[in-house]
Formats: C-alpha cells, structure tokens, sequence
C-alpha cells in the first residue's frame, strides 16, 4: 500500500471543491447537533484527525468512512454528498408558462444573455492551445 502525501488531495495549494463541500456539510450538522468534533469522530468511530481533515476539505474519504461519519451523526450519506449542478438542475420544477408579453420577452432575453455567454465561453475555449496526450 503506498502513502498517500498531502498534495494528493491539495494540488498546488489548491482544494478539490468536492471535498471542501462534504466538509461544509459534516461540519454544518456536527454544529448543528452541538458536537465538538472529538465527540463527533468518537461517535463516528473515527480519528478526529480525520474528522478534521474532512472539514477542511483535504480528506478524500473511503465510502466506509463516509457511512461511518454518517451513522455518527445521525444522518444519511446523500445528505453529507454535494448535489451535483447537473442534478439540481434537473429537479428543480418546471418554469410556469409565461402569462404576459412582458414575461415571454424577459425570458427571450435571459435566454440571449445566456446564449451569448456559452458563445464567448466556446470562442475562448477554441482559443487555448490543444493538449495532446
């Protein structure tokens, strides 16, 4: 087994957003349970050293440690996981149809707005020089 070193999950003093968002949720309902996280990851049966890592989000955890974390603070796993922006995106209801002009334009034009920004991303994106490998 080979061990691991801190720049596995920090590359370039930079954090996986992944993990700093399964950190802000641990953390969120450890606090809101009123827990110190040493009472949190015996709970949990883990290292607190652990628990601290995951907060700061450095620590990628195993998926047991993950159920563990969950069972300890008496909540599930989906609710310690990030949803991702695919997924929100495609359980938020429906918009109601338009019942004004005035509403079908607004909707025209945040439509074009949005339109116009994917075109810039796609033209700056054309622009960067190709990777190869």
């Amino acid at each position: 087994m080979t061990r691991r070193t801190r720049g596995d999950t920090q590359e370039a003093g930079t954090k996986d957003p992944f993990l700093v968002e399964v950190g802000k949720r641990v953390r969120a309902i450890r606090t809101q349970l009123k827990l110190t996280q040493a009472q949190a990851a015996e709970a949990a049966n883990v290292p607190q050293a652990t628990l601290f890592q995951t907060e700061a989000g450095v620590q990628n955890l195993q998926l047991k440690t993950l159920v563990k974390l969950a069972k300890g603070l008496g909540t599930s796993v989906r609710d310690l996981m990030p949803v991702p922006v695919e997924v929100a995106e495609a359980e938020k209801p429906p918009l109601p149809p338009p019942q004004t002009l005035d509403e079908v334009l607004e909707r025209l034009e945040a439509s074009s707005r949005e339109t116009a920004r994917l075109s810039q991303l796609a033209v700056f994106l054309r622009s960067l020089p190709q990777q190869t490998g």
